[in-house]
């Protein structure tokens, strides 16, 4: 478990750096990868789309708590911290079992595959909608619209 962690946070680092994240931030975002890896690991014990839906939920949230922290965009540490939970493996075997003809190993990693897309994009959206309807600290109230 401890070399999958660093795995992901090497992995979250290396994105980073190859996209041109400041300096300041690089250790956030590999640190926004290994939670999310390591709620991942912790709830491998559920069936397929809650561990990556756990995973992206702490995720989404690392992301959003240290965007207001270091007044940066969410999406510095959303992209980066999500790196390792991607179903790369999958997506391959999906389009070699296809480009093989074996139909039922082409259905089920295709399955899989939307599994593992759909349980991300749930997680940041729940996070998100959380996030966005409520009031924090520092924040400016928005005015109504009054039209």
């Amino acid at each position: 478990m401890l070399i999958q962690l660093l795995g992901a946070y090497l992995s979250g680092l290396s994105y980073s750096i190859a996209f041109n994240v400041p300096k300041k931030y690089l250790f956030y975002t590999g640190l926004t990868a290994l939670l999310g890896s390591w709620m991942y690991l912790l709830s491998k014990m559920f069936s397929l789309p809650y561990p990556i839906l756990f995973g992206g939920m702490v995720i989404a949230a690392v992301s959003n708590i240290f965007a207001r922290l270091l007044k940066t965009p969410v999406t510095l540490f959303l992209i980066p911290g999500v790196l390792p939970l991607v179903p790369g493996v999958s997506i391959y075997r999906w389009i070699a079992s296809f480009i093989a003809g074996d139909v039922n190993s082409s259905t089920y990693h295709l399955m899989n595959t939307l599994q593992t897309a759909g349980g991300i994009a749930l997680a940041f959206f729940l996070v998100d909608s959380v996030f966005r309807t409520r009031q924090w600290p520092g924040q400016k109230k928005e005015k109504a619209d009054t039209d």
